[in-house]
């Protein structure tokens, strides 16, 4: 759309400007001032489109009063892979947390809204975004995502999202205003737990198949540890004269660039 600007009404330096300019669609008006960014430096800021003059002198009037209280921030036009690939690499994780929020980011934010500038972030495109997930999200193609997961995904988000508040990338974060499933939703399910006489058939049948492999299998059904717990067990964990076991590490395996890592 082809426009000219016409003619502007002068203010005191410091105060921006009000030009009106001419569209297919009528007289409209657009704002002008001077900004300053974290580094130092001053930013000349447009905004057009407004309709009468007193909504642009209103909408100026607002961002020179950011301005001068420090709350003015340049919002940014970087996409939101490239933020949150920073965004990672700045944060204190675990590395199998850092390995887990990497892979759900790749699948399910890269491929749908990652080419999108964060400054063009909206509440309704967020929520559509989580509602394409929850019909059609897995990454292999066979339908959706729990709302388990898909709440997981959005609160990674989430969290990206306000440090970029917070570090001046953008001026709110639209994840506050986003509906994502409901904690009653994202519930997991409940866990069925095998009888004592379905344990120890199994316990009988691995005897038989790995007699080795049987006793771990009889650790973890005893004592409710998790696999992790039982793997990183050590012989001064063990007392068999008091028949207890310590549990005092786990171990893991963190996936890197398609490396598993113990």
């Amino acid at each position: 759309m082809r426009s000219t600007v016409a003619r502007t009404k002068r203010r005191q330096a410091g105060e921006g400007g009000i030009s009106e300019y001419q569209t297919s669609a009528g007289t409209k008006f657009l704002i002008k001032y001077n900004a300053m960014r974290p580094d130092g430096s001053t930013k000349v800021v447009l905004k057009r489109g407004f309709t009468t003059r007193r909504e642009a002198a209103a909408a100026l009037r607002t961002e020179v009063r950011k301005v001068e209280t420090g709350e003015w921030v340049d919002l940014s036009k970087e996409t939101l892979t490239a933020y949150l690939d920073e965004w990672i690499g700045a944060q204190r994780l675990a590395p199998s947390t850092k390995s887990s929020y990497e892979k759900n980011i790749r699948l399910h934010v890269d491929k749908h809204i990652g080419r999108t500038p964060l400054d063009r972030l909206t509440a309704m495109s967020i929520d559509a975004w989580m509602r394409r997930l929850e019909s059609s999200g897995r990454a292999d193609g066979k339908g959706g995502l729990s709302a388990r997961t898909v709440r997981y995904i959005f609160t990674i988000l989430r969290s990206a999202l306000g440090d970029a508040v917070k570090h001046g990338h953008l001026a709110v974060n639209p994840t506050d205003r986003c509906s994502p499933p409901t904690p009653s939703q994202a519930r997991p399910p409940e866990m069925l737990a095998w009888t004592a006489a379905e344990l120890a058939r199994f316990l009988a049948w691995s005897e038989s198949f790995d007699p080795e492999a049987a006793m771990a299998w009889r650790v973890l059904g005893f004592t409710g540890m998790r696999r992790g717990e039982a793997l990183a067990l050590r012989w001064r964990d063990v007392d068999l004269d008091v028949m207890r076991v310590a549990v005092r590490r786990s171990v893991g395996l963190v996936r890197t660039k398609g490396l598993l890592h113990g």
